[in-house]
């Protein structure tokens, strides 16, 4: 199976199909992933792109970010070896009012059994909560 690497502009033209060409051409890898026919990896920092990107630039708020990035990153054909602290970030991304890569660190420290050092007082809270 061909395995791909996928940049962030392939991924917001597909979600937000803004640019018909190349939402057709990112469907068609999709489609192809549906049928087994190839994967994709896609790396932490390009989640962190897409929040970003999604919440400053396009203006979507937090629950549709999360909802439609963990749909998307949920797809067998989707191979991310932190999937799941992928997944427990945008849930602390769509629960809290901290910023995408606070909740990433938050999910590692979190995932790692290890502590957090930080000087941010919201950051701070959110550790207390989960007791690290």
């Amino acid at each position: 199976m061909h395995i791909a690497l996928l940049d962030t502009n392939v991924i917001l033209r597909f979600l937000l199909e803004d640019h018909p060409e190349h939402f057709r051409y990112a469907k068609n890898l999709f489609q192809q992933a549906e049928q087994g026919k190839r994967a994709f990896y896609i790396d932490a920092i390009v989640v962190a792109e897409l929040v970003w990107t999604l919440s400053s630039f396009y203006k979507m708020n937090r629950e549709d970010i999360a909802i439609k990035l963990e749909l998307f990153l949920a797809q067998k054909w989707m191979i991310n070896e932190h999937k799941q602290t992928l997944f427990s970030a945008l849930h602390l991304y769509q629960s809290t009012t901290l910023d995408y890569i606070d909740c990433w660190l938050l999910a590692v420290a979190e995932e790692k059994h290890i502590p957090l050092e930080t000087f941010d007082q919201k950051l701070r809270k959110q550790i207390d909560k989960i007791d690290l």
